[in-house]
């Protein structure tokens, strides 16, 4: 079944993502109610009761903590250092050295009577440092009658991750594998031929890829490594008030209030090179019930 036939909701109210049908996929507050804010989760799994409508799929409602009589908080943290960390398994660790382009015969590449250089970016392990903090509070404004409870959570990540790429060689940038030479042989007359590298939008073609700079990497003389950054930082905000009354019995109005301030970096998309990403997102919810 597609994620889309499930329904999400927070206290009952629509929590729901239209484009992808999951909650909150790639941000780095992975839910808009912080975590210390929820009192229980409830899931009906296939065919729920018709009151609920919307999706024939699982209902997954999340409920929210009131304020009590007495004053109570909580505040929590968490911290894990880069230092911590072992080495991730597919991060190579080939050096971080500056090293002249060569072609697979030996010849060094030049720019303008220069050598070429390039930079092994595969330094080891990759930078990983997580932080959060949060907290809560609730109590009565109006005893017996009004309550609030607050809540927030603050996440920051400072990362960075190694991403390997398929680029062409040297020789791969011309016809026939001509780049380094720029002339191939005939195979009928063996006669040398011109081929720089094909035509003029094929050179154009191949200036958008980069180097290759980690011949020991996961594609061998085609790898091209880069560090990308791959951070983020989320905010997440509830304030909840609760007035109890009576009026043929005993009724509650309910109010809450959410706030999301989300950012990260996706190192690559499609794993593309150069298609770098930092996405913000923002969101506000005022719903009374």
């Amino acid at each position: 079944m597609r994620s889309r036939a499930n329904n999400f909701t927070v206290d009952g109210s629509d929590n729901n993502d239209e484009n992808i049908g999951v909650r909150r996929q790639g941000f780095v507050a992975l839910v808009p109610q912080p975590i210390e804010s929820i009192q229980e989760f409830q899931v009906i799994t296939w065919l729920s009761p018709a009151q609920f409508g919307r999706n024939i799929g699982a209902q997954v409602n999340a409920v929210s903590k009131s304020g009590g009589s007495e004053l109570h908080g909580t505040l929590s943290a968490t911290f894990n250092s880069n230092r911590l960390n072992s080495r991730n398994f597919f991060d190579t660790a080939n050096g971080n050295a500056v090293f002249s382009l060569r072609t697979a015969a030996g010849q060094p590449v030049l720019l303008d009577g220069q050598p070429l250089t390039v930079r092994n970016q595969s330094a080891g392990e990759d930078s990983f440092t997580f932080f959060q903090e949060g907290g809560t509070l609730g109590g009565a404004i109006l005893a017996r009658r009004l309550f609030y409870f607050v809540s927030g959570e603050f996440q920051k990540i400072n990362a960075t991750k190694e991403k390997n790429f398929v680029v062409p060689t040297i020789e791969q940038r011309g016809a026939f594998g001509t780049g380094a030479t720029g002339t191939f042989r005939n195979p009928f007359t063996n006669a040398p031929v011109s081929a720089i590298p094909s035509t003029l939008q094929g050179s154009a073609l191949f200036s958008l890829f980069p180097f290759p700079n980690n011949p020991g990497g996961i594609y061998g003389a085609n790898t091209f490594t880069q560090l990308l950054p791959a951070s983020g930082e989320g905010k997440v905000l509830s304030a909840k008030l609760d007035h109890i009354f009576h009026f043929l019995g005993r009724q509650s109005v309910t109010g809450r209030y959410n706030f999301t301030n989300d950012s990260r970096y996706i190192p690559t998309v499609n794993e593309a090179v150069f298609r770098l990403c930092f996405p913000k997102f923002k969101l506000i919810i005022f719903l009374f019930s």
